[in-house]
């Protein structure tokens, strides 16, 4: 279920960004994409958990990398036009 719902939440933060250029609606489909990509990742990890046992802590370090390399291309954007 949650994996089914991250990626809806994907898709529909991708139909949103491309929808307009509105700043209001662009920082909604960064919501949806970054907290559908969560629930898509803790959902994935939750079954390769059930399938493999034993990987708690593997699991832990790749949804810590997963928040980091969100973070990162979340701020992109604006470290672009802080130096413009």
């Amino acid at each position: 279920m949650l994996l089914m719902a991250g990626v809806f939440y994907i898709a529909l933060g991708v139909v949103m960004r491309q929808g307009g250029h509105d700043p209001k609606r662009a920082s909604s489909s960064t919501y949806y994409v970054f907290w559908g990509g969560t629930m898509a990742i803790v959902g994935a990890m939750w079954l390769f958990s059930r399938q493999y046992p034993g990987n708690a802590v593997l699991l832990v370090v790749v949804f810590i990398i997963w928040i980091g390399a969100v973070a990162m291309a979340m701020s992109l954007p604006r470290l672009r036009q802080n130096r413009a």
